[in-house]
């Protein structure tokens, strides 16, 4: 049985300084990377943590927010923050606390622009990586002096403590300018901080990353805004081995369905190569030779494996074959998919009077121990119907005509089970059905295991409230993947 201690986030945010915690009052994260380095540039302005900080992590490291390479154990993320003491004798302190954050992409490339004000000093700070081929991060410093005489300062910044001191005048109504670069080193892994010449970067090389992207216009600002700002992100949190945390700072495990979902948003985006490096690494270290997917970086017993998974990964691989025309990764990996599409088709999984698929795992990734009974979940015909019929359409690119025959009528025969089946479909007059347990009754409510080790105050683990399993969103993917079509 699984335990549910994987499920639960196990770091104790009373511990160590308010920047470990990933829920600060007001919190923002901008993320930004190149696959060699990743960084959060996060602004927290109500009081709690660093108002503006610098998260950098090694992307091909997985781990909590406390691990990061410029979080101090004692002082978080202090150090990385811009303080200066201005005026004769630098005698007046100045330092952000309220910082405007935004994207920018005024160099055709994914930058997160900062920029706040404290007396005459105005400062404004973009991040940004300018290449793909080094684990460096640049923060690139504007300082402008709106007094009217001239103003002393003496900056200081650093990494987990400030190492990093530069002393200047900005002349009235001057400004000045410089750049940091964050470097990843090591192992083990380490930030190196210097200060180099602004007016010598080019970001030429992650431009030409950049331009390969799609270019989408909604007329909308709002839309364009929700677009541009996840075209860039959603490739940047990737390694460059194709490595993302499902959620990061808190899993710090993988999913194939997770990333399979990543790897279509990639496509769509146009960013082919990074979504063929992560459908590669699905297909080679996710998938047994068996066929079975990998959840939350573990393979499950047969009552516990996501058997959506499988039609997920699928329908992702035909979606960016449709897209780009890359037959070869199927003809490369034909083995695996094959596997792929063959796994939920075992007799383990068949439920012998309706011939839909059934076993004790639901669509959340509820188990045993959350009182998921023996049953036959919605999601886990929509998925494997459309992962047999996306399968079919690629055995057809290398030959493989008998497969694709038996693929399509099997998907056909699980759409048909769900829609029309006498006394298991998953349809009724109340609209889709999400469970049915496999005498054929609607699962309408779970109840834990009294062994669940379900950690107090989780609400399924109260035995007074009810938890309805009926309606439930999930429903909602079947109507958006045009399966009732």
């Amino acid at each position: 049985m699984i335990d549910v201690k994987e499920h639960v986030y196990d770091d104790d945010p009373r511990r160590g300084p308010a920047d470990v915690r990933t829920v600060l009052p007001g919190v923002r994260y901008y993320f930004v990377g190149n696959g060699l380095i990743l960084a959060a540039v996060q602004a927290a302005p109500d009081g709690e943590g660093t108002p503006l900080g610098l998260v950098l992590m090694n992307p091909e490291r997985l781990g909590q927010k406390r691990e990061a390479l410029t979080m101090d154990a004692n002082s978080g993320l202090a150090a990385t923050r811009l303080s200066f003491e201005a005026g004769p004798g630098f005698r007046r302190k100045i330092e952000c606390l309220r910082p405007s954050l935004s994207w920018s992409w005024e160099w055709g490339i994914p930058a997160v622009r900062a920029a706040w004000k404290d007396g005459p000093l105005e400062v404004m700070e973009r991040f940004f990586c300018p290449d793909r081929s080094k684990p460096n991060l640049i923060r690139d410093v504007s300082l402008a002096n709106s007094g009217r005489s001239p103003l002393p300062l003496r900056m200081r910044t650093g990494v987990k403590r400030p190492s990093l001191k530069t002393e200047m005048t900005i002349e009235a109504g001057g400004r000045r300018s410089l750049a940091l670069r964050y470097t990843l080193v090591g192992p083990p892994d380490a930030i190196e901080l210097d200060v180099i010449d602004g007016g010598s970067l080019s970001p030429a090389e992650s431009r030409e990353y950049c331009g390969r992207a799609a270019a989408l216009s909604f007329q909308s600002p709002l839309l364009d805004h929700f677009f541009r700002s996840a075209l860039g992100p959603l490739a940047d949190v990737l390694s460059a081995s194709g490595k993302v945390d499902a959620s990061i700072w808190q899993y710090g495990r993988e999913w194939v369905r997770d990333h399979s979902f990543m790897a279509m948003g990639l496509t769509v985006a146009g960013q082919h190569r990074t979504a063929r490096l992560l459908l590669q690494r699905l297909l080679r270290e996710f998938v047994s030779p068996q066929g079975d997917c990998i959840d939350s970086s573990e393979r499950r017993a047969p009552d516990d494996v996501e058997l959506d998974q499988n039609g997920v990964l699928l329908h992702a691989l035909n979606h960016y074959l449709a897209w780009t025309g890359d037959r070869t990764i199927v003809a490369d990996n034909w083995d695996k998919i094959k596997a792929t599409a063959e796994f939920p088709l075992h007799p383990v999984f068949r439920h012998r009077s309706s011939g839909l698929l059934f076993n004790s795992r639901d669509y959340w990734e509820r188990h045993a121990a959350h009182g998921i009974e023996p049953g036959i979940e919605l999601m886990y015909q929509v998925y494997p119907s459309l992962g047999l019929r996306a399968a079919a359409e690629m055995a057809r690119t290398v030959g493989a005509e008998d497969d694709a025959r038996r693929w399509e009528a099997e998907s056909d025969l699980l759409k048909d089970a769900v829609l029309r089946h006498p006394r298991f479909a998953l349809v009724d007059r109340r609209g889709l059905i999400k469970r049915r347990d496999t005498d054929g009754a609607i699962r309408e409510t779970i109840r834990p295991r009294a062994d669940s080790g379900l950690p107090a105050g989780v609400p399924l683990a109260d035995p007074t409230i009810p938890h309805y399993l009926r309606p439930d969103s999930s429903a909602a993917m079947a109507l958006a993947l045009g399966f009732l079509v």
